[in-house]
């Protein structure tokens, strides 16, 4: 009966930091998407000045909140919406909409997926 104890204990701490470690992940998209919406919107009416302060927004948010999440998921998806975002400020800077646009749509698509890929589901699982 001793043996099973641990096993199980460790179990439970695991779906515990699984649940707390998810939570974290889908509550940090959403803020993170929330500031990119606004951000599109900015560019989308040309308001340069909104704009470039929102991806500077979107940057800090970005690099305070993912330091955690780094230890949870693959550093690829990260590095990528991380220089998504810095062209994407630099973007906003000398107003080219174009380019703007393109940067926050795969930044946005980038944190969806994030999110996407914590839903409990078979394909997630396997």
């Amino acid at each position: 009966m001793k043996k099973v104890i641990l096993p199980f204990v460790l179990f439970l701490a695991m779906l515990v930091g699984l649940y707390y470690s998810t939570k974290y992940i889908n509550s940090t998209c959403d803020k993170l998407s929330e500031i990119a919406y606004e951000t599109e919107s900015s560019i989308a009416f040309e308001q340069w000045d909104d704009a470039y302060i929102n991806s500077m927004v979107l940057l800090t948010s970005y690099e305070k909140d993912m330091s955690i999440v780094t230890l949870f998921l693959n550093h690829e998806e990260l590095d990528i919406i991380y220089n998504e975002t810095l062209k994407l400020t630099q973007y906003t800077k000398e107003e080219d909409k174009t380019h703007s646009l393109s940067s926050i749509h795969l930044v946005k698509s980038l944190i969806e997926g994030i999110k996407e890929g914590q839903k409990i589901t078979l394909r997630n699982i396997l």
